[in-house]
């Protein structure tokens, strides 16, 4: 299957993190359109396991919604770090704990109908406890949960956010949890 041509590409914004483009393309239909994509580095998603019966989640004030969300430890990879490099950075900063075996379980996109962002669903487990040490900008709370209790709150609603959503699920299935 053909995919689309780039004819003219314009940055529109570059930011601490992403980069707005805008895009004019013809599409594998033949149609052409002007795309905007938000350009973004890839990033990690990881899933603390404690021991098979207990997860770590993060209570997070996300600004965007304004709102404070349950997730998984996420964060972008920074450069010449591996995934598995920054699964365990992310991992240590914002939960303070150290995790002594890390494995990628999945990769996925976040949001593909506006950016590239790809996601890696990282497993962390031998877990030894350290101190956090979160971004200046991030406010977040660390809490060790059940596992029974996480996918309950993910199947009430409590969970809302998409990255969460998916990795839990993702080891729902890879992991029998």
């Amino acid at each position: 299957m053909p995919k689309s041509k780039i004819l003219n590409s314009k940055k529109l914004f570059t930011g601490k993190s992403i980069e707005l483009v805008q895009d004019y393309v013809v599409e594998p239909s033949g149609r052409s359109t002007t795309r905007e994509v938000v350009r973004h580095p890839p990033a990690v998603v990881v899933l603390p396991m404690i021991n098979k019966s207990e997860i770590v989640l993060i209570r997070q004030y996300r600004y965007a919604v304004d709102d404070f969300l349950w997730e998984l430890p996420a964060g972008s990879v920074e450069n010449g770090e591996s995934i598995l490099e920054a699964g365990g950075r992310e991992l240590e900063e914002e939960t303070g704990y150290r995790a002594g075996v890390v494995s990628e379980l999945a990769k996925f996109y976040s949001a593909p109908g506006f950016t590239d962002e790809q996601m890696h669903l990282i497993l962390a487990s031998q877990l030894t406890k350290t101190e956090a040490h979160p971004d200046s900008d991030e406010s977040i709370e660390c809490h060790a949960i059940s596992r029974e209790k996480v996918f309950a709150m993910l199947f009430g609603g409590d969970i809302i956010d998409a990255k969460t959503i998916a990795g839990l699920l993702l080891a729902k299935s890879k992991l029998n949890l």
